[in-house]
């Protein structure tokens, strides 16, 4: 259920429109690669911004001195994506930050897209991109007009039920504290939240 509520969120390769710039929620994982390589060759991004320090999704990067944007890079770069492609953030530790920091990087190099690609984990991009829209409207209204789509990296064959549903928590919490826009849940997952008592 709420595993099917997250993944119509996003749109699937095929049906992307081409963005100016694909916004990259970093983390050490390698599944990320694949897509982001084939995004790339296949036009449907003209800059990826990679943003990603060392958070709670650094696995073991940083034993190697490793960031997350730094580690998706370097795969990039050995999959063929330019250079001239990639803008970098090394300091974000979550994903406010991610997004702060990718919107300030576009500001800093003179860029105003009329389309954004969020691109993350499926677990969490819903709740991130909400985050982001709001960071947005109240940090950069210059990007107000932006067209946003989402798209993720594959689903895991393991999926934790507990991380959706706390993911959920958080959709449903986090406009009230003024961290993201609202998002609607379908009732049938808020009924489940409310049978578990969250």
């Amino acid at each position: 259920m709420i595993h099917d509520f997250f993944s119509d969120q996003y749109v699937e390769m095929d049906n992307l429109q081409p963005a100016d710039v694909t916004i990259v929620f970093g983390r050490a994982d390698p599944t990320y690669v694949p897509t982001l390589v084939e995004l790339y060759q296949r036009g449907l991004s003209g800059l990826l911004v990679i943003s990603g320090g060392i958070g709670k999704d650094s696995g073991p990067l940083p034993q190697w001195s490793l960031t997350e944007a730094g580690f998706l890079v370097a795969n990039l770069f050995a999959n063929g994506v330019s250079p001239e492609a990639l803008l970098l953030d090394t300091k974000a530790t979550n994903g406010a930050e991610n997004s702060r920091n990718s919107l300030q990087i576009l500001v800093d190099h003179g860029l105003s897209p009329k389309r954004i690609t969020l691109f993350g984990h499926p677990t969490s991009l819903v709740r991130l991109a909400a985050v982001h829209r709001k960071i947005a409207h109240v940090e950069f209204p210059q990007f107000d007009d932006v067209e946003y789509q989402l798209n993720a990296c594959p689903w895991s064959s393991q999926i934790n039920p507990d991380l959706l549903i706390e993911e959920c928590k958080r959709l449903r919490d986090y406009p009230a504290k003024g961290w993201s826009v609202p998002v609607a849940i379908p009732d049938e997952i808020l009924v489940l939240m409310n049978e578990l008592g969250i």
